[in-house]
């Protein structure tokens, strides 16, 4: 079931997730969280959120933020120096603004919106170690299929969609996060 808010709901929503992350446990890693597109047609900010969790356990904090909400990931990142960043989807807009702020051996780009004219070379140029990019081997999407990073086959990983194997891109870099 899919739930329908409005944009000033969804605005007090990611306040609050914000608060809330920002009042945590902070003694806990940091991972700041541009997510993808998260309308009535995709899955809510707070479900990428916990996809991502899935994959980190329960020793990291989140601060998630709309991929519509780059200039207040920065400030997180700035509160939060040592901190993870992982940019999913839509939000990876934000790479070349977040990547002078961020430890870019730190920061993970997921399955980046590459249809969208201009979004492939700024992923590129922020200078984020290839290995930190996540794609996807799919040529049916513009998520992540032409990157050139750590590739996904979700075929051969069971998936029978690309939509699952997108969402899962989430889980796989917590996992990865979770294991340095």
């Amino acid at each position: 079931m899919k739930i329908i808010i409005k944009e000033s709901q969804l605005k007090y929503l990611n306040e609050s997730l914000i608060s809330e992350a920002n009042s945590g446990d902070l003694t806990k890693p940091v991972v700041v969280f541009v997510g993808g597109l998260d309308d009535s047609k995709y899955e809510t900010l707070s479900w990428q959120t916990e996809k991502l969790k899935s994959g980190l356990g329960n020793n990291f904090t989140v601060i998630p933020h709309r991929h519509t909400e780059g200039k207040s990931a920065i400030t997180s990142i700035k509160k939060n120096l040592n901190c993870y960043v992982v940019l999913f989807s839509a939000g990876c807009k934000w790479s070349n603004s977040i990547s002078p702020v961020a430890d870019k051996s730190k920061m993970y780009i997921v399955d980046p919106y590459t249809c969208a004219s201009n979004t492939l070379n700024k992923v590129i140029s922020s200078g984020i170690d290839k290995n930190n990019i996540l794609g996807t081997t799919n040529r049916d999407n513009c998520t992540g299929n032409n990157v050139a990073g750590t590739k996904r086959n979700c075929k051969e990983m069971g998936f029978k969609n690309t939509l699952e194997c997108h969402w899962d891109g989430l889980r796989i870099v917590g996992e990865i996060i979770a294991s340095r």
